[in-house]
């Protein structure tokens, strides 16, 4: 059975479940693209007939997870994750890899932690600070190689701790609200200015929209998107906790 045989009913059911509604943020592009579509970009990869068998089903787990642990999540391009995938050599591999980023999406979108976005995640943001720490031991690990992965879990256990301990900065917030940490607004319509803003600029740690997608950690992602938000006026509009 070709991959595009095997891909098609898996597409069918996102766009069913009305997953296929996420907007994108390469150039010239509205929408995050499709299973089949990010397929022949694969082939060039590593995605074999035989592979797809494993990868399609586990990138379809992975949009489907973070399409329910964040249902108000804006971008969601999975091109370059799905060619992490795609390159890994073994099955279980895939699985484990993928298996953790849908375990991910559900601890980091739920209470306590409840963050309203996949975006700093997907384009890098959290990744381009964790290699940036040290760089000499981190920085041959990509964006969802599973070392960074794993670092993950663990941030989200020790978020829950901070939570659990009134921390000035991730305490408790209310129920029905979204965590932000940050000093601008992430309102939907704030959030998507901000991020189409930083994509037009090459602004983003990670191009997360291309299978061969760059991934760069060695520019203050963080202050730049800090100043950008500023210059557009994205002001936080709330007043309460982080």
């Amino acid at each position: 059975m070709s991959s595009r045989a095997r891909l098609s009913p898996l597409e069918d059911r996102l766009s069913a479940g009305g997953v296929r509604t996420h907007g994108s943020l390469a150039p010239g592009r509205s929408r995050a693209r499709g299973l089949l579509e990010i397929a022949g970009d694969l082939r060039a990869v590593a995605l074999d007939d035989a592979h797809a068998a494993v990868v399609g089903p586990a990138l379809v787990r992975v949009e489907e997870a973070l399409a329910t642990s964040f249902p108000e999540n804006l971008f969601l391009d999975l091109d370059l994750l799905a060619a992490t995938l795609a390159r890994l050599t073994t099955d279980d591999a895939v699985v484990r890899s993928a298996d953790l980023v849908c375990k991910l999406g559900s601890v980091f979108g739920a209470p306590p932690i409840r963050f309203r976005y996949a975006h700093d995640f997907l384009y890098g943001f959290d990744w381009c600070r964790w290699v940036a720490k040290d760089p000499s031991s981190r920085g041959h690990v990509g964006p969802f190689d599973l070392p960074f992965l794993e670092y993950l879990r663990s941030r989200a256990e020790e978020l829950k701790g901070l939570i659990d301990e009134g921390d000035a900065k991730y305490g408790p917030i209310a129920d029905e609200t979204y965590r932000n940490p940050f000093g601008f607004s992430r309102e939907p319509a704030d959030e998507g200015a901000l991020c189409v803003a930083l994509a037009e600029r090459d602004l983003l740690p990670v191009l997360a929209f291309d299978v061969n997608g760059r991934a760069r950690w060695d520019r203050p992602y963080a202050s730049l998107r800090e100043e950008l938000a500023a210059e557009l006026g994205l002001r936080r509009r709330d007043t309460g906790p982080t």
